[in-house]
């Protein structure tokens, strides 16, 4: 399970993007973009926040930093850049109030002027920006909004050309990701993919299947992207995911609007030290703040009837959890500090004698105060190791030293509570680690290294174990895995607890071959006697290939457990992108172990219009074992839509029925960003 490709063919990038510049003129605010060799380049508009997008095709990425706070009276809020599929890059300009905008082309120059009216600031610059570079002439006045409307949209190797207001429709592009659960908070996925494999900030996905169970009628929000990570969080309710699982993600939403958190964990995965100039700029900023706030309601009736020997009747069961969450970041704080907030309150009702009902509970997922300077990072509170993905969570403190391409440094503090995520000093602990990256044209290599001590307050004997993570990338393949091994209590010793290899190799522009290679066996250090838990391996291989307007993949694997023995697996999909906003979803997984068999067919359709999103599935799951054949039917539906200017709402509903089983879902959220 690895990424699979875009319909639309590539080719090898033949220049780089080597500068951005944001300068004032007369009319308003000129954005300069430096390139080499390149091919085309077009430009449309965003809402939700306002953004305006340029795609620059046949580039490789080459500046060392891919996220920038914008620039103090440019009316630009935020700068981001990044390798958008393998011949182009994007840049995205956040922008503070929506405004007009013109593209134009020099040559291998690309200027963007926004209408903002006059403005004064200080030219800010990244990269190689070469002062010999001819620059188009500064914007005529704005036209009036009869004349923007009418005004044809950029397409490639078009100049010149004035962009209309209207958000375009989605794009075509339909690759498949897979990636792997670093961590969970809540609903938000932290997952070890991103804009190297395509997943982009304001992206919107939809949730394939999570290791070898489809999943249906899920969909997720990118919250924030760097290179080989990401923050995802679920619109909805989520489904059930533990850290190191297999998720694989579609595109649904690209080139639409979609629910993004500015700024949110961008700062957990740092992409090297501001410039100097940035840094200067920003010192001048006053406080801004930036988030989500979402309150839903999550209610499920369910029923079981079963009759033995012993006892009969029906079993129902009702389940009412309302819940709020704030997700935010706020910058430019004194001393250069931001403040990183994700916080969840829920109550839970439930009848039918369940021994958790009518509970009420905070959750403190993060909430830290971070301060980088250029060889220097530090970050205190709670919060989730940025630098590593093996010690967690982290009531305490980090400190890093070093730039992008090596660093090091040490984390030291406690483990939050396991029950109810509360303070607790009943688990001090202390990691070490260095990270190292190396990049030239077309290949690159990212590792970390770390050492970790957990020293328990109730008797337990205190544990070491190591963590070792590594992704390298030549050309068409790319290798990836994660490692860990700790050392046993009782004689010293050291096992090989977790380990995830990926392989992926794109023979052709349309096709992919991917394999994965697992291992678990997790340690828990309050176990009595043997402290490892029972041991999982697994591996499988696959390929997808891109046709026209559709993506057919295939994979087969193997897991072998010391508890439920040997299983094997077969999945197929095909994804069909219909006429206008239309697209189809099927998805098909056979599956056997020592207990029987069982088969998932499950179809999808869904649209889009304008803002608006529909899915509408049938899902389809029969077992049969030595025990008994049980087959059940599912469908389920969604439409989310905007009701104003950052504020969204979503409704779902979903149905189960089938042998003794009977269950009713109804979902609804509302959320707001700031």
């Amino acid at each position: 399970m690895l990424l699979f490709p875009a319909a639309a063919a590539a080719q090898e990038p033949q220049g780089h993007l080597r500068g951005i510049q944001v300068q004032a003129t007369g009319q308003g605010t000129q954005v300069l973009l430096t390139t080499t060799g390149l091919q085309a380049v077009r430009a449309f508009r965003l809402s939700g926040p306002a953004r305006v997008v340029v795609d620059l095709s046949g580039l490789d990425h080459d500046l060392e930093r891919t996220d920038f706070a914008g620039v103090r009276g440019s009316g630009i809020a935020r700068i981001r850049s990044s390798q958008f599929d393998e011949t182009t890059v994007r840049v995205v300009l956040d922008l503070e109030r929506a405004v007009a905008h013109r593209l134009e082309r020099e040559g291998d120059a690309v200027v963007v002027h926004l209408d903002t009216g006059p403005v004064r600031f200080a030219a800010w610059t990244v990269g190689v920006v070469d002062a010999t570079t001819p620059l188009p002439p500064a914007p005529d006045p704005a036209p009036s909004a009869a004349a923007r409307a009418a005004s044809p949209v950029v397409e490639p190797h078009a100049v010149s050309a004035r962009v209309p207001d209207a958000t375009p429709a989605p794009e075509t592009r339909q690759d498949v990701v897979v990636t792997t659960v670093t961590r969970i908070a809540g609903s938000t996925l932290y997952v070890d993919r991103g804009t190297e494999s395509g997943l982009m900030a304001d992206d919107t996905l939809a949730l394939l299947a999570v290791d070898d169970a489809e999943q249906g009628g899920r969909r997720l929000h990118v919250l924030a992207a760097a290179e080989a990570r990401a923050v995802l969080e679920f619109v909805g309710a989520p489904v059930q995911v533990t850290r190191g699982d297999r998720v694989r993600l579609s595109h649904e939403g690209q080139g639409r609007p979609a629910e993004t958190l500015i700024d949110v964990y961008a700062r957990a995965f740092p992409e090297g030290a501001a410039p100097a100039a940035a840094t200067e700029v920003d010192a001048t900023r006053s406080a801004r703040a930036s988030g989500r706030l979402l309150v839903d309601l999550n209610a499920v009736q369910s029923s079981t009837h079963w009759s033995d020997s012993t006892e009969s009747g029906t079993v129902s069961r009702t389940f009412v959890t309302p819940t709020a969450r704030l997700m935010g970041t706020v910058t430019d704080l004194p001393g250069g500090l931001r403040l990183q907030a994700n916080l969840r309150g829920s109550y839970r009702h439930a009848s039918g004698g369940i021994a958790l009902a009518n509970q009420r509970s905070l959750r403190v997922y993060e909430l830290s105060l971070d301060r980088e300077t250029e060889r220097l990072q530090v970050r205190l509170g709670r919060f989730y190791s940025p630098y590593e993905s093996f010690s967690g969570y982290w009531d305490g403190g980090v400190i890093r030293v070093g730039g992008r391409e090596l660093g090091g440094g040490v984390l030291v503090g406690f483990q939050p509570d396991a029950w109810n995520e509360g303070f607790s000093t009943q688990l001090p602990k202390v990691s070490a680690f260095v990270d190292l990256e190396r990049r030239t044209e077309g290949s690159g290599f990212r590792a970390d290294g770390s050492i970790h001590r957990l020293m328990p307050r109730e008797g337990q004997a205190a544990h070491t174990f190591l963590g070792w993570s590594q992704r390298l990338w030549w050309s068409r393949l790319t290798v990836s895995n994660d490692l860990q091994v700790d050392q046993d209590v009782n004689d010293g010793g050291w096992r090989l607890t977790e380990l995830q290899a990926n392989a992926t190799l794109r023979v052709r522009t349309a096709t992919q071959l991917y394999a994965r290679l697992t291992r678990r066996q997790p340690y828990y250090y309050w176990l009595p006697g043997d402290p490892f838990s029972y041991l999982r391996d697994g591996a499988g291989v696959g390929a997808s290939v891109a046709l026209g307007g559709a993506v057919v993949g295939a994979d087969a694997s193997v897991n072998r457990s010391d508890v439920r023995g040997t299983s094997h697996a077969l999945s197929g999909s095909v994804q069909l992108r219909g006429p206008g906003a239309w697209s189809t979803n099927t998805y098909l997984t056979w599956w056997s172990d020592g207990l029987g068999t069982g088969t998932t067919l499950s179809p999808t359709l869904s649209r889009s219009l304008g803002d608006v999103d529909a899915r509408f599935g049938y899902r389809f799951y029969r077992t049969d074992s030595a025990f008994n054949r049980l087959t059940t039917h599912g469908v389920d539906g969604s439409v989310t839509f905007p009701l104003r200017e950052g504020l969204r709402a979503s409704v779902q509903g979903s149905g189960q029925w089938g042998g003794n089983l009977r269950n009713l879902r109804l979902y609804s959220s509302l959320w707001k960003t700031f």
